[in-house]
């Protein structure tokens, strides 16, 4: 058993915005847990499970735009099939889980910067979970303009939730066309200079944000689905604060969880980072 039966975390959550570590250090959670002695399961979501996989792939598809209801659903039916299925029958079997993104993502990306609202979070993430909660939420906190710059930097793209205000290039003059609320097409319009995203102020971006909405009336600042008319490719474009408030969700969902969270500054070194979530969990 080793160190297991003084561990105190048996269910241990890593999350935080896109590209702040935190696949990375569930891995080397993992296996220090593992070198101590202790029965380890990782896993992820959304996903985690066939079912959940299914889920992801559909949450995940830079193409597809859905409503703010619809998309909590989904990963709430991942969360269920995966506490079921995976984390509860490991806790159950005296495991440790280390979780690559749980609840406070879903509070975070749709409860605090999305439409949904975070009391509508807490009811559908509590009938998900069937009332299992993380013994220890770790947030990895990032400024999320770096995370983005090191999530393209690794993999040259970003998913459909974390996706920037221009994920592709188009030359400026191809028509584009925007999709309202309804998911109706509309709103025929030439392309913008966007090229130069990633060199200029972030504030050029907002401003082209202003002009694109206006055609269809949005009066929110969730983002536009945009369809090429001479590609057919699609990208999305979100206001320049989006990804802030997602960290802020983060950060405010984590005080409110109280002793089960705890915050670490991701803008170190893997081994910084590594050894002050150890300290967190109590482990030396």
């Amino acid at each position: 058993m080793g160190q297991l039966a003084l561990l105190i975390h048996r269910f241990i959550v890593l999350d935080g915005v896109e590209g702040c570590g935190k696949s990375t250090q569930a891995r080397l959670l993992a296996k220090a847990l593992t070198q101590r002695g202790c029965d380890v399961v990782t896993t992820h979501e959304p996903g985690g499970t066939p079912a959940g996989e299914r889920i992801r792939e559909v949450l995940l598809d830079p193409a597809l735009s859905m409503a703010a209801l619809t998309e909590v659903l989904l990963f709430c039916a991942s969360r269920a099939q995966h506490v079921a299925k995976v984390i509860r029958p490991a806790l159950e079997d005296g495991k440790v889980v280390v979780c690559d993104r749980f609840s406070a993502s879903t509070a975070a990306y749709q409860g605090y910067a999305g439409d949904l609202g975070f009391a509508t979070f807490q009811k559908l993430d509590e009938l998900a979970t069937g009332g299992l909660h993380p013994d220890m939420t770790i947030i990895l906190d990032l400024d999320p303009q770096v995370g983005i710059q090191r999530r393209l930097a690794e993999t040259g793209k970003v998913d459909r939730i974390e996706r920037k205000p221009v994920e592709r290039q188009w030359p400026v003059g191809d028509i584009v066309r925007l999709q309202d609320r309804e998911g109706r097409w509309d709103g025929f319009v030439p392309m913008l200079d966007w090229n130069s995203y990633g060199e200029r102020d972030i504030s050029y971006v907002e401003e082209k944000w202003q002009v694109l909405r206006k055609p269809l009336g949005w009066e929110d600042d969730n983002g536009v689905l945009l369809e090429n008319l001479e590609t057919g490719e699609h990208i999305f474009i979100r206001p320049h604060d989006y990804h802030s408030r997602v960290r802020k969700g983060f950060l405010q969902y984590a005080e409110q969880l109280g002793a089960a969270a705890t915050v670490i500054d991701a803008d170190r070194s893997v081994e910084e980072i590594h050894i002050d979530i150890l300290r967190a969990l109590g482990i030396e």
